[in-house]
């Protein structure tokens, strides 16, 4: 990705990391800054490993972008990274959570930050499945997702998910 970023812009990429920049133990205050960090993107470039479909403060992030108006902000860019010695399990796990995302069924470290982020994503595109649909369409653009992998999950089919439960891992 560096390589082909320096060919084409003739200089380093220069790269906010969330995890890094964002204090993690007390994300309910950074959060309200994801549109301003944001908004100064170029790009928004997402290193999807095998969980990240599946954890609801990284689907925050992208449901920021869509709010901001997703390409306006800048391009969608997906990044797989893969473990040493599992990169054929890991691209086809990554793959089938791409392909059957479903914000309803993203959880965070607790039930509450869950039901409360689902809910802002809900009433940000009236369903958790409307968000689906646009993700799954962008993931299709950007050419990570084939057509006819995506769209597993109607926009009625997921369209408030109150049965929270922790995965355990945190934001």
């Amino acid at each position: 990705w560096r390589s082909t970023f320096i060919a084409q812009h003739g200089r380093e990429p220069w790269i906010w990391f969330d995890k890094a920049c964002m204090d993690q133990t007390n994300l309910n205050d950074e959060t309200w800054a994801l549109p301003v960090y944001l908004g100064n993107c170029d790009s928004l470039l997402i290193l999807s490993g095998i969980h990240y479909w599946s954890r609801l403060w990284c689907v925050l992030e992208l449901f920021v972008y869509f709010h901001m108006g997703g390409n306006k902000v800048g391009p969608l860019e997906v990044l797989p990274v893969y473990r040493n010695g599992h990169e054929q399990e890991d691209k086809e796990a990554i793959d089938q959570a791409m392909a059957d995302f479903d914000a309803a069924l993203c959880r965070c470290g607790r039930d509450e930050d869950t039901e409360r982020l689902q809910n802002i994503i809900q009433a940000g595109f009236g369903s958790l499945g409307e968000f689906n649909v646009v993700l799954q369409s962008s993931l299709v653009s950007v050419g990570v997702l084939a057509s006819s992998e995506s769209y597993n999950v109607s926009a009625e089919s997921s369209s408030t998910s109150n049965d929270s439960h922790s995965s355990g891992e945190g934001p």
